[in-house]
């Protein structure tokens, strides 16, 4: 059989009334070879529809841009939130007249930032993952000191600190639902065109398996022949003129 000379539309058209109970299901799910087959000619009937779908932006690309967007914006409080407190930290280090605490406040500053400003320059997941090994990286004592640095508007450094954490933890959720919407997203064109091949091939191998099935049944019913053989073997005559 050459049915790989069948059009995408052909083959759709032919599945579409195996697959459906009202037309030709009933008269192979009555064939106990056929019967076998029939969820995975379900199965390669539906891959094949969904290749068949038009590629479009979309609601899930539109959703994609703005939440892109959103992240730019969270990512910046996120960036300034580190920056300052890098900065303040080391500031107040540099202020300090006495050695002992200008070294606290430092390593006050390394155990927020271990890697500096770097962290400023991070994946959005890496902050978040940041975000949530940070509380562990703080001792008690540096915990304390967090509330005692005031920044100006009755906040503290620590409620600074828990805005670029909570920035962080922000930017991994997106990430997450980028991700799913990213997946939404229509395939580009080679990898379309490479799943439309995957997908008829499928379907060629599905139908030839029952089709060699059904020849060795040397009495198939009429209705069998009706359903399924005859307008197989019609197809493929008139593809291959």
């Amino acid at each position: 059989m050459a049915l790989k000379n069948l059009s995408t539309q052909t083959m759709l058209a032919l599945s579409s009334s195996w697959t459906d109970p009202r037309r030709d299901r009933p008269a192979l799910a009555a064939s106990a070879v056929a019967a076998a087959l029939l969820p995975k000619l379900d199965a390669a009937h539906q891959g094949l529809a969904a290749t068949a779908k038009p590629a479009s932006a979309g609601e899930a690309e539109r959703e994609l841009a703005a939440l892109k967007a959103r992240e730019a914006a969270i990512d910046r409080v996120h960036d300034r939130k580190v920056r300052g407190a890098y900065y303040l930290l080391t500031g107040l280090a540099a202020l300090a007249d006495d050695a002992a605490v200008a070294g606290a406040r430092l390593a006050l500053r390394d155990a927020l930032l271990p890697a500096g400003l770097a962290a400023a320059r991070r994946s959005y997941l890496d902050e978040a993952g940041d975000a949530e090994a940070l509380p562990r990286r703080l001792d008690e004592g540096q915990r304390g000191a967090l509330d005692r640095v005031s920044v100006g508007g009755g906040r503290t450094l620590a409620d600074e600190v828990d805005a670029w954490l909570s920035a962080a933890r922000k930017l991994g959720e997106l990430e997450a639902k980028r991700a799913e919407l990213a997946a939404r997203r229509p395939a580009r064109a080679p990898d379309r065109a490479a799943a439309v091949a995957k997908a008829r091939h499928r379907w060629v191998r599905v139908v030839n398996v029952i089709a060699q099935a059904l020849a060795l049944d040397e009495a198939i019913a009429p209705r069998l022949d009706e359903a399924f053989v005859t307008p197989l073997r019609l197809a493929e005559a008139k593809a291959s003129r």
